[in-house]
């Protein structure tokens, strides 16, 4: 028998990754019957308190059944609108995101003055004497999202201090203020407010790379007489940036994250800044390739020719 040359080729056939950032149809792959997927819903807009992030499912393993050749409706949830100040207008929640059954909440949307955090796949944050919005609504198992921070005590007088927006890993964090120097009518105090940070998200790698999904918004800020604020941070996963002291607007969640919005900086007197909007949702599936391809090595043409005479080709 001829000798084959080279070394026999065996490879692991790499997954398809399908990703959609507007909604649209998934066509299965002939081949296909489980699936992994990421579904993420839009994030909440923000007033003065940081946006919800969009809630947040995933499946790490192909488990979920698709029938190969079929068509899927994808929806991408758009992030919430932005809440404007004067009238108080209320920011608007994030849209849901689904693939198949699956479905993602969208994000809860930043408090204002007189009104809570909205509830959604996370919560969005509140101002003083307010309760941040309640996520993993409706619930799901994992859960989808979490709280948004509740707002500073009523009593605290700093209604303008925005908390954060919960992430998909991370609950909103909750506003503060600080006095610090001797106390006294001959002393000046120096106030210290720290908006609250949005909640972190969460790192898939569906996409062959880590990317973090799904990040609260930061709070605003509210700089009184005698006073500074720190600004607040969105989560990481595209929340956005709370505005500083202003009056000012926050940063917008990032498109194709989930990312709840920051809040707008409001001025110490009572004047309010804009809130902004929260980041569209995304939706990604991977059709794994079950086994491996195999090659056997190369047969030398001289061999061939030369067993071809002998009548032993074969």
């Amino acid at each position: 028998m001829s000798k084959l040359i080279g070394k026999t080729q065996t490879a692991t056939l790499e997954a398809k990754v399908t990703s959609f950032t507007a909604s649209g149809d998934f066509i299965a792959d002939p081949s296909s019957g489980l699936v992994k997927y990421l579904v993420v819903a839009g994030g909440g807009g923000s007033a003065g308190s940081g946006g919800g992030a969009g809630g947040y499912r995933e499946v790490t393993d192909a488990t979920f059944p698709v029938i190969g050749g079929n068509t899927y409706p994808i929806v991408v949830g758009a992030g919430g609108a932005a809440g404007a100040p004067g009238v108080e207008t209320d920011a608007g929640q994030g849209s849901d995101s689904s693939f198949s059954t699956i479905t993602a909440e969208g994000g809860g949307i930043g408090g204002r003055l007189g009104q809570p955090g909205g509830d959604g796949g996370s919560g969005g944050g509140a101002y003083a004497g307010e309760t941040g919005g309640s996520g993993n609504t409706p619930p799901t198992s994992p859960a989808q999202g979490t709280d948004g921070g509740d707002g500073m005590d009523a009593s605290s007088g700093h209604d303008g201090v925005g908390s954060g927006g919960g992430g998909a890993s991370e609950a909103g964090v909750k506003a503060y203020m600080q006095t610090y120097g001797p106390s006294g009518p001959q002393y000046n105090a120096f106030v210290f407010h720290k908006m609250g940070d949005g909640g972190t998200g969460k790192v898939s790698s569906i996409t062959g790379s880590n990317v973090y999904y799904a990040g609260g918004g930061g709070g605003g800020g509210n700089n009184a007489t005698g006073s500074q604020s720190v600004v607040a941070q969105g989560g990481s996963g595209g929340g956005g940036t709370g505005g500083p002291s202003g009056p000012s607007t926050g940063t917008a969640g990032t498109a194709n994250t989930g990312g709840g919005a920051g809040g707008g900086g409001a001025s110490g007197g009572g004047i309010r800044g804009n809130g902004a909007a929260g980041g569209s949702g995304i939706v990604v599936i991977s059709e794994p390739k079950a086994g491996t391809w195999s090659a056997g090595g190369v047969w030398d043409l001289k061999q061939v020719y030369k067993k071809n005479l002998e009548g032993k080709w074969r």
